[in-house]
């Protein structure tokens, strides 16, 4: 009975929290928009394009480590199940920290 409230209430927080943080993100994003602007048009496009690029491929290997680690360990998981779990716990690792620069 407490597991199931306890997950009920897991799930309320969770259908909660990412509209409210998107929230918050656009809020402090308002305040600081003249400071965005100038960061904007002094930053080069391309070295941000390049950087995003980067940051996706990276993304991508990710799993590929994890499958030679686990290949190590006789422990053979697809690299599609992989890159299914890496990309689904993705906002778990960066938008508690977001939040909490942000405050």
């Amino acid at each position: 009975m407490i597991k199931k409230t306890a997950l009920q209430a897991i799930h309320i927080a969770k259908l909660i929290y990412t509209p409210l943080s998107f929230i918050f993100i656009l809020y402090f994003s308002w305040l600081n928009r003249e400071l965005l602007y100038k960061m904007i048009i002094i930053s080069d496009l391309g070295f941000m394009l390049l950087a995003v690029l980067v940051w996706c491929i990276l993304h991508m290997v990710s799993p590929f480590l994890t499958k030679n680690i686990l290949a190590i360990l006789n422990c053979r998981i697809a690299y599609p199940r992989l890159l299914h779990i890496y990309i689904s716990r993705l906002p778990a690792r960066y938008i508690p920290g977001g939040i909490w620069h942000t405050v």
